[in-house]
């Protein structure tokens, strides 16, 4: 119980991280999943508020849906959960991959093609992606 609730103290852990980290540390499986229900009920443990701190954390530092949801699942986020911060996540994409564009030096000089792998590659849909660079390609024309 005091290893898991110092590694709560240092952040959130889903419950299946916080599993994993005792169990590499020898304990039993038993005195885990008492420890995490312990956790649980004293709600010093909870997958939401995870999901909800890795959410604006991945939105934050300028990262897309489908990596949210994908970092949650990866986690051991419940599925309904995932998909609860997954759509709280979808409706600002589109302002989060201009903003990650605008950031990125030298627009201009990136091919569109370029443009769209890097915002697929932080986890913006294929739509939300091509209206994102194209905003950014208007942009760049205004200027």
């Amino acid at each position: 119980m005091q290893q898991a609730v110092s590694l709560l103290a240092r952040r959130e852990h889903s419950s299946r991280e916080l599993r994993d980290k005792l169990r590499a540390r020898s304990f039993s499986a038993e005195a885990v999943d008492a420890a995490l229900a312990a956790l649980r009920e004293q709600d010093l443990q909870s997958d939401y508020r995870f999901a909800e701190a890795c959410t604006r954390s991945l939105m934050d530092r300028g990262y897309g849906s489908l990596r949210v949801a994908g970092e949650l699942r990866e986690r051991g986020v419940s599925g309904d959960i995932a998909q609860a911060f997954e759509s709280s996540a979808r409706e600002g994409d589109l302002k989060r991959a201009c903003e990650a564009l605008r950031q990125k030096t030298r627009v201009r000089a990136l091919a569109r093609a370029q443009m769209l792998r890097f915002l697929s590659q932080r986890g913006y849909p294929g739509e939300v992606a091509r209206r994102a660079v194209d905003t950014a390609l208007q942009e760049s024309r205004d200027d």
